[in-house]
């Protein structure tokens, strides 16, 4: 059995979006996955585990490990190991919401921890000549970063949100761009190249 571990979110759009990329996971893989999340009290013994995390911090590096070890099954490396793939998808959603030359602000949950992925994202500026980075936890946060931009007189910007699933964090970052003229972003897991993303990862192939 193969194992998409995630945080977990009181707000229901996050299993349910979840439970979605383990189906999709498992049609392009050709054997099962299924959804699970770090509060969960079984999973199928001697599973193969693919944390969802994209920063690389207590998630990733201890609970993922003490999750699995309760259930003896093989930890992979989390999704954060493929942060430039991840960035690819991040990067081509917000290019398909900005007309030319309008600025996209890619909103992560935080920086710290979330390096890799912020640095692949940045390396793809020439695609997006408008690029701003923003986070929900730290400075500069998205609201900062909008006002920026309406200060320069900019009419319109895009929000490229880099969160894997809907939740709290998501509506965090609505919630900021509300006040403003922005177009919204949907969340990673809804790129069509996500499961077969998440796929190579099972498989060791990513």
């Amino acid at each position: 059995m193969n194992i998409l571990l995630a945080h977990g979110s009181p707000d229901s759009r996050h299993r349910a979006q979840a439970e979605a990329l383990a189906a999709r996971a498992s049609a392009e893989l050709g054997d099962a996955v299924q959804a699970a999340f770090l509060d969960d009290a079984d999973i199928p013994r001697d599973a193969r585990v693919l944390p969802l995390f994209l920063g690389e911090g207590r998630h990733a590096m201890d609970d993922a490990a003490r999750f699995a070890a309760r259930f003896d099954a093989c930890l992979l490396p989390p999704l954060a190991s493929v942060s430039g793939r991840l960035a690819d998808l991040g990067v081509s959603m917000a290019a398909s919401l900005a007309a030319p030359r309008e600025p996209v602000v890619f909103a992560y949950y935080r920086f710290r921890h979330f390096e890799r992925l912020v640095a692949a994202v940045y390396a793809q500026r020439k695609r997006l000549p408008g690029m701003s980075m923003a986070a929900l936890h730290g400075s500069p946060d998205c609201t900062d970063v909008l006002r920026f931009w309406m200060g320069q007189g900019v009419k319109r910007m895009a929000v490229q949100p880099m969160l894997l699933f809907a939740g709290r964090s998501l509506q965090g970052v609505a919630d900021a761009a509300g006040a403003w003229p922005v177009t919204m972003g949907r969340t990673l897991s809804e790129h069509a190249e996500m499961p077969v993303l998440v796929a190579d990862c099972l498989r060791g192939a990513a």
